[in-house]
């Protein structure tokens, strides 16, 4: 047998073998009638529909609306039961009525919710609530709900959503990110977390704008007209944020915070306000203390450091009252009171740019 014949045999017996092969794995063409039967295979992510409320999720997965829906009073929308669920309202809005509870309302301590693409309105309660760590909500705009429009718990992320007009605070996070939301017009605070707010828009709210826990990081935000600017806890970094028109302080800092390259103007009260071991460097003070007396910043504690900052047209300039802090390479123009500091403070010298040898100057105009 020459090696032509023993190629020809053996590729022949390598496609009977991969036909046998094939009927074995795919079975046969015509399968018999009936339901399908299992086939050992988990299905993941599976996805149902909504189509009317009250809705309860026991079962993790995918929910989908296919319209908008109305709910009943006495009863939450859509209650959340299980971990590892997505809502998607898909567009769509769910509406409440009066003496509805929330618009979607998660049982005790769930995990891994994601609420996403929709409009939750004029609920009794809280738009969303939820105790769930590691909990997404994504564009969801919550409006003219009678507590709070978007309520979460740590671990979670908060982006591109609106609340607007709702009863006590517009979003609340125990933790983790809000970023690029826009709260307007709530009852209570704008925006509430521990953790890092970004890109954000408070405006109109008759609490504080934005109120951060310790240890949390406030960047890029536009914080305007509401009860009070900014407010922290402790250890707080207060960046690049436009701080103006609000009824009382512009920014209230914790001790140990950061208060670095934000336009506070207009404010009723002081532009900054902060007590002990805080930095408060190269911010803009323009015309705050409307409303009371004020000051560009003002100081309450010791061992902090006032530096580079532009201070204008307030009651005072720079006032501190406690002794221990250090102030160096402040300008200050059209204050009632430039600089009024409390003796036992270590103080750059303080006169006009030219006459000023001193690196150190803070400077009177």
């Amino acid at each position: 047998m020459n090696a032509k014949t023993l190629i020809r045999n053996a590729s022949l017996a390598m496609a009977i073998v991969g036909a046998i092969t094939l009927v074995v794995v795919a079975g046969p063409l015509d399968p018999p009638s009936g339901p399908v039967q299992p086939t050992g295979r988990t299905q993941i992510n599976q996805q149902y529909f909504i189509t009317s409320l009250p809705y309860t999720i026991s079962t993790q997965g995918s929910y989908v609306l296919t319209g908008d829906l109305i709910g009943v009073a006495g009863q939450h929308g859509i209650v959340v039961n299980a971990d590892n669920v997505t809502i998607d309202l898909n567009g769509f809005s769910i509406a409440g009525v009066p003496s509805s509870l929330d618009g979607i309302n998660a049982v005790g301590f769930r995990e891994n919710l994601t609420v996403r693409n929709g409009l939750i309105r004029d609920w009794g309660g809280n738009g969303m609530q939820s105790n769930t760590a590691q909990c997404r909500v994504e564009n969801v705009i919550a409006i003219g709900n009678g507590a709070q429009g978007i309520d979460v718990g740590g671990s979670s992320v908060i982006t591109g959503c609106v609340a607007q007009g709702n009863g006590f605070d517009g979003i609340n996070s125990g933790g983790g990110a809000i970023i690029g939301c826009v709260s307007d017009s709530n009852g209570g605070t704008g925006i509430d977390s521990a953790g890092l707010v970004a890109d954000c828009v408070s405006e109109g709210n008759s609490g504080d704008g934005i109120n951060v826990a310790g240890d949390s990081l406030v960047r890029g935000c536009r914080v305007v007209r509401n009860g009070r600017g900014v407010t922290t806890g402790i250890g707080v970094c207060v960046v690049g944020c436009v701080v103006s028109d609000n009824d009382a302080e512009g920014i209230v800092a914790g001790t140990g915070s950061t208060v670095s390259g934000c336009n506070v103007r207009v404010n009723g009260a002081d532009g900054i306000l902060v007590d002990s071991g805080c930095l408060v460097v190269g911010n803009n003070c323009e015309r705050n203390g409307l409303s009371a007396s004020g000051a560009g910043v003002h100081v309450t504690g010791s061992d902090n450091r006032i530096e580079g900052n532009e201070l204008t047209n307030a009651d005072f300039g720079v006032r501190i009252e406690a002794a221990g802090s250090l102030v160096i390479k402040n300008s200050a123009s059209g204050n009632t009171i430039n600089y009024s500091i409390l003796a036992g403070n270590d103080v750059g010298p303080i006169g006009t740019a030219a006459a000023s040898a001193s690196p150190w100057a803070n400077i009177a105009y």
